[in-house]
């Protein structure tokens, strides 16, 4: 028999209700899930679009180890003909940096954008002079600054300074967020690390397990790098003329501030290198050109200073050595 209208009415109000019902949890549970991702999804994007987004930054999130950059990636592998390739007596390699040496390449090629909130910097090298020299740095496609880098300062009374800049975008002069006072690295292996968390920023060398601490302001804001910003092994480009002289067994970039204190736990095979001699090998050049993908950053005409001749600064230092 026919249904009566006022029941068919009535079924139907009871759909439309549960279809509401329905709508309602979803775009409600696709608000939640565009809050998590800290992401603002535009309006014409599909919420299914949205919780995959979603998904892979959950699962990015869970790889902490995926995001390092190591040394040969920040220089080429094979480094450049200017940076010679040497070995220690436990055939550990290491990379010595002169005068010469250009190893700028483009930031984004290697490091995410925005950059890191907290990370580590590690290092294990041996400056062969007493002067300053930028270790690493990445600097504004203009190179006039440095949003972060690692700087050591002249010895004086057989000791010097580690700095770390850390300057905010739009910045006109590098920033020193933090230094850290150690006995003259001239001549000597060290293995030292920076922890950036929040506020603070840890120093660890020599695999002290105690670090040194220093608070400093930095605004909430993302540290985006635009697409001509520069990162460089050994020197800072245009935004700082002092060159780091030495050799350089490791550097790594770590999206993980507490990679710093475990710096020496995860180098246990290679803490060899850090005491070894690498004097045997001194001055071995390897036929190799960094791959034409890898072509080093030119500094800009704007800011080059005059410099000298190759060999008058080999001979100055080869004479520091």
């Amino acid at each position: 028999s026919a249904v009566p209208p006022a029941r068919r009415h009535s079924k139907s109000r009871r759909s439309a209700a549960k279809l509401l019902l329905l709508i309602h949890f979803y775009r409600t549970y696709v608000t939640k899930t565009r809050a998590a991702m800290h992401t603002r999804c535009p309006q014409w994007l599909e919420p299914l679009m949205c919780f995959v987004l979603f998904a892979v930054a959950s699962v990015q999130s869970q790889w902490p180890g995926e995001a390092v950059v190591s040394l040969l990636q920040l220089i080429g592998d094979p480094p450049p003909e200017e940076i010679t390739k040497i070995y220690g007596p436990d055939n550990s390699p290491g990379y010595v940096f002169g005068p010469d040496a250009n190893t700028g390449q483009l930031a984004r090629a290697h490091l995410p954008s925005p950059f890191y909130r907290d990370f580590s910097l590690l290092f294990n090298l041996q400056p062969t002079s007493a002067k300053p020299g930028v270790i690493f740095s990445i600097t504004d496609s203009s190179q006039q600054i440095m949003y972060v880098g690692v700087k050591l300062t002249a010895v004086q009374s057989n000791s010097q300074k580690i700095v770390f800049y850390y300057t905010e975008p739009g910045s006109t002069t590098s920033y020193e967020a933090a230094s850290f006072s150690v006995p003259s690295l001239a001549n000597r292996w060290t293995r030292f690390a920076i922890g950036v968390s929040e506020d603070e920023v840890m120093f660890y060398i020599n695999c002290d397990s105690d670090p040194q601490m220093v608070r400093f302001e930095r605004s909430p804001d993302e540290m985006e790098l635009e697409a001509g910003a520069g990162v460089f092994v050994g020197q800072a480009g245009g935004a700082d003329p002092d060159r780091f002289m030495g050799v350089i067994a490791e550097l790594k970039v770590v999206g993980d501030p507490r990679a710093a204190e475990r710096h020496c736990e995860e180098e246990d095979d290679d803490s060899d290198a850090s005491s070894g001699d690498f004097g045997s090998g001194y001055g071995e050049k390897t036929q190799s050109t960094t791959p034409p993908s890898l072509r080093p950053l030119q500094q800009p005409p704007v800011t080059s200073k005059p410099s000298t001749s190759a060999s008058k600064a080999a001979e100055r230092v080869a004479a520091e050595r």
